[in-house]
């Protein structure tokens, strides 16, 4: 449940960012990402819902400003509709 973890500033990144750090060290990346030895199952939940927003989000703003015609609604279907606090 995501409503257990506070952010905690613990994020997941696109594939870009992540071969870019490949070479540094665990720890590190680890660190990068907003994660510590505290970080738990729900913050990472959390995070990946999070991130999962962010994206969609991302593509309803670029497919608007392309168009030129604003999103009335978005209708969703999916394992993901039936989280209620993704929805």
């Amino acid at each position: 449940d995501p409503r257990r973890g506070r952010d905690d500033g613990a994020g997941l990144g696109g594939a870009a960012r992540s071969i870019a750090r490949r070479r540094r060290g665990l720890g590190e990346r680890l660190a990068d990402a907003g994660l510590t030895r505290g970080t738990g199952h729900a913050h990472l939940v959390r995070a990946a819902l999070e991130g999962m927003c962010h994206q969609t989000r991302d593509v309803v703003e670029t497919t608007e400003q392309v168009s030129g015609v604003p999103l009335g609604a978005l209708r969703a279907d999916g394992g993901g509709s039936a989280n209620g606090w993704l929805m």
